[in-house]
């Protein structure tokens, strides 16, 4: 049978993912000068012609880093990946990236993210927005194997209305 699962072994073992929505950023015309990109062929997704574009961020240019903190360090990380966009609409449907290179000097093995994007037109917006709705993360922290799952619904749109009036 085994011994019996032993929960204080986890204890402060946990991985808080997000920021998913600034993904298709590492694809805009303002960063791609940091990044080396190459065209890939194409791929069908949900029932969509894409084209595959992989990227890579350049460690000498890259701006636009993620931070990964362990054991109370704030470290940078580079990424790399795959973004399917479709062929007529041009909006990305995906990005799978992963770490550039592993992590070892702090145990990051393995960091590897997957968002699907789908249309959504807030009430009262006529603008159709790409936001995520399935987020998957996956990562090998000192050997250890997390994963988190984000389903995301029901956005809503806040607007905020302020006046500025002097100090008297």
């Amino acid at each position: 049978m085994g011994n019996p699962f032993s929960t204080w072994a986890f204890q402060g073992l946990y991985i808080i993912t997000y920021d998913f929505v600034s993904t298709c950023l590492y694809l805009s015309p303002a960063d791609q000068h940091a990044s080396r990109l190459r065209y890939f062929g194409n791929q069908t997704i949900r029932e969509r012609e894409c084209q595959v574009v992989g990227f890579a961020q350049d460690p000498e240019r890259a701006r636009r880093v993620g931070y990964f903190n362990s054991d109370d360090k704030e470290i940078v990380i580079l990424l790399q990946g795959l973004a399917w966009i479709d062929s007529q609409t041009s909006q990305v449907l995906r990005i799978k990236a992963w770490l550039l290179s592993p992590r070892n000097d702090v145990g990051l093995y393995s960091l590897t993210s997957t968002v699907d994007f789908y249309p959504f037109q807030p009430r009262g917006l006529e603008r159709v927005l790409w936001l995520p709705r399935d987020v998957t993360v996956e990562a090998i922290d000192h050997d250890v194997k997390a994963r988190n799952t984000h389903h995301y619904f029901n956005y809503k749109l806040f607007r905020v209305e302020s006046t500025i009036v002097p100090v008297e």
